[in-house]
């Protein structure tokens, strides 16, 4: 994907060996855990919800090695969950937008919601599942289609996509 690819040009500016790989790919070899794969000094690891397992152990064994693993939530615990990607912004005083999980149509209210909002599927990642409803009529819709495991989100106007990597407290691309 662009992004990560912007990403690798990024580390590789700052002198950062890195390298792509796609977890499907990786043979895991207890007995020689130094070479190849592992030989990088930092890790961001993108897309790994059907391999989170996987994903975890590598982080913990990389961050063991004093390697530098950027999703520190493989590391620490990990909820893949929007609603608590949205909870960790707002724990930090972090601007994003709106976020409510819903789970009935018991709970909607039109005086909630300011529309358009976008609406994901709960469990869904790179942009996919995500829609738009225009109103409350539309919005009941997604509820009732998806069984009530949705994140309704405030709309925000964006004419492109913004991300920040930064490794500790430096960033290092945007």
């Amino acid at each position: 994907p662009a992004w990560t690819s912007a990403t690798i040009d990024t580390l590789q500016d700052a002198d950062v060996e890195c390298s792509v790989y796609s977890l499907a790919s990786v043979a895991i070899d207890t007995d020689s855990l130094e070479a190849g794969f592992y030989g990088n000094d930092v890790y961001l690891f993108r897309g790994y919800n059907r391999n989170y397992h996987q994903a975890q152990a590598l982080a913990h064994y990389l961050s063991r090695r004093q390697k530098i693993v950027i999703d520190k939530a493989l590391v620490t615990g990990f909820i893949p969950s929007k609603l608590h990607e949205a909870l960790v912004y707002k724990s930090h005083d972090i601007r994003h937008p709106r976020t409510w999980f819903i789970r009935s149509l018991d709970n909607i209210r039109d005086e909630l919601f300011d529309f358009p909002v976008v609406v994901k599927d709960a469990d869904s990642e790179k942009g996919k599942g995500v829609r738009l409803a225009q109103s409350l009529d539309e919005l009941r819709r997604e509820i009732d289609m998806h069984s009530g495991r949705i994140i309704v989100q405030e709309f925000v106007p964006m004419t492109h996509d913004i991300r920040v990597l930064c490794v500790g407290d430096q960033v290092l691309g945007a």
